[in-house]
């Protein structure tokens, strides 16, 4: 019996040696594809074989790995960095960066990992409804550059919406969808009406900060993630506020899932 723990323990550390090497591979393969193939002229890629001889990568797997990021084979390299941006819990904005051979089926993996976390918390703080921000068609209008609005528009909202609306109802969570206009530009601080006006109360000073117009300050996506919530419930705030306490935090899905289970 003992050798048989004994042997299918060094199966798992050597799935987990596996992985961490192909992990590993990747990165150089991407660094080597983005800058030079030389590490004494690539910042990034030395850090990456650095790592690698750290973890006892071979050299000629590191070689290898260098020639095929960097052309240098007839097999085509297709690994990218992609970043996705989202909501967490308490509508905290969240940035995922990693790298993908394949664009659709990571946002597929990170659809799934990132509504976990969201109704594992939600369940966590006893919350009983989610309200969600949706505007019909409005990826139609965005400009921010024709490689930022490819990117950006290639973002399943509206899948991942549905995901969390799923997941929610199985758990009895009632989840809301509204129109979610004006809610970046009306002044959460200051409880002013969402919708619009001449003249707003705040401003938005730069991309993550809105000041209302006493001069305190909250962050953007904050602000309008509050109005979201208004829109629903007029009354929620309807003593005032003094403060929004919540900030924006990164967060990976794949370690804060397991953290939670």
């Amino acid at each position: 019996m003992g050798a048989q723990w004994k042997q299918a323990g060094r199966e798992l550390a050597a799935q987990k040696k596996g992985q961490l090497v192909a992990k590993l591979v990747r990165e150089i393969m991407v660094a080597a594809k983005l800058g030079d193939p030389d590490p004494a002229l690539n910042a990034r890629l030395f850090a990456a074989v650095e790592k690698a001889r750290k973890a006892s990568v071979t050299r000629d797997t590191i070689e290898r790995a260098i020639k095929k990021g960097s052309g240098q084979t007839d097999e085509k390299i297709e690994f990218e960095t992609v970043v996705y941006e989202g909501f967490a819990p308490h509508k905290v904005p969240v940035v995922v960066e990693c790298l993908t051979d394949n664009r659709n089926r990571r946002l597929k993996t990170e659809r799934h990992r990132c509504s976990r976390l969201v109704i594992t918390q939600l369940v966590k703080e006893g919350i009983g409804t989610l309200v969600i921000g949706k505007n019909e068609a409005w990826k139609q209008a965005v400009s921010l550059g024709t490689r930022n609005n490819q990117n950006f528009v290639s973002i399943p909202h509206a899948q991942f919406i549905d995901l969390l609306t799923y997941k929610a109802h199985l758990l009895g969570i009632r989840v809301i969808l509204t129109q979610e206009s004006h809610t970046s530009k009306c002044s959460f601080l200051d409880l002013e009406p969402v919708g619009h006006h001449d003249v707003y109360l705040g401003k938005r000073l730069k991309r993550a900060s809105f000041q209302a117009a006493n001069g305190r300050i909250i962050h953007t996506d904050l602000n309008a993630s509050y109005n979201i919530l208004r829109k629903v419930t007029p009354d929620a705030f309807a003593k005032g506020t003094g403060a929004a306490v919540v900030q924006p935090v990164r967060v990976y899905p794949r370690a804060n899932v397991k953290a939670m289970l």
